[in-house]
């Protein structure tokens, strides 16, 4: 059973293609690397869908740590650019 429910906007999905493409640089000075990328209606859907988890809004604490935890878990492959 999958943990969130994820869906793919299409056009999102053809920008990470081509971001998958590119090199893209880290940022600050090679502290930062980006890891997903998300149309607004993804987000919004993801917010909306998981709202125990990345849907927290209650709590800006608990709403990063739930989206940290997103980025490790492996249902967030199909939103991560450059994977290593």
């Amino acid at each position: 059973m999958q943990k969130y429910r994820t869906w793919i906007d299409p056009r999102a999905a053809v920008t990470r293609s081509q971001l998958n493409q590119c090199d893209i640089k880290d940022l600050a000075s090679s502290t930062m690397r980006w890891a997903l990328h998300l149309s607004d209606k993804e987000i919004a859907y993801l917010e909306q869908h998981n709202a125990d988890t990345l849907g927290r809004f209650d709590d800006p604490k608990i709403y990063n740590e739930e989206w940290k935890r997103f980025i490790d878990h492996p249902e967030s492959q199909p939103y991560k650019v450059q994977r290593v």
